[in-house]
């Protein structure tokens, strides 16, 4: 997804190793104990799924909010994410989030009205709220 190198396989690729990693991230809870007959020995804080979810995002929506083809697997790999049992009922709300934050960049980056309503469509069908407006002020 770099400027520099045009190659969209390159791009779906690296979504499918992403979602396979998100998704074992959502097995895990936020902070997690290490105990020894009943007593707490270890606290392990972990970066929380929101903020490593809006990190990453945040660089990929940057190079693929104007390729539909990227976005639309992108959708696939929140439906993909919202289906999977998860440790924290937050995490489906981070979910919910990215798409929506996608959706808007989409709106503003996307002069193709067709395509932008074909984005739409696809998120709906996915269970995703779209009550974005899809026209955009100009």
């Amino acid at each position: 997804m770099s400027p520099g190198i045009n190659d969209p396989g390159t791009a779906i690729n690296g979504i499918d190793y992403l979602t396979e990693l998100f998704s074992l991230r959502l097995q895990h809870k936020e902070n997690d104990l290490i105990c020894k007959e009943g007593k707490a020995l270890i606290k392990i804080k972990t970066l929380s799924f929101d903020e490593l979810l809006y990190n990453i995002m945040a660089s990929i929506r940057t190079y693929c909010k104007h390729d539909i083809i990227l976005v639309q697997k992108l959708l696939v790999m929140f439906k993909y994410l919202k289906a999977r049992g998860n440790k924290d009922n937050r995490y489906l709300d981070s979910i919910e989030k990215e798409v929506h934050t996608l959706l808007i960049d989409v709106k503003n980056s996307v002069s193709n009205s067709r395509d932008i309503e074909a984005i739409f469509k696809l998120a709906r069908s996915y269970g995703f709220e779209t009550n974005l407006q899809l026209t955009r002020k100009l």
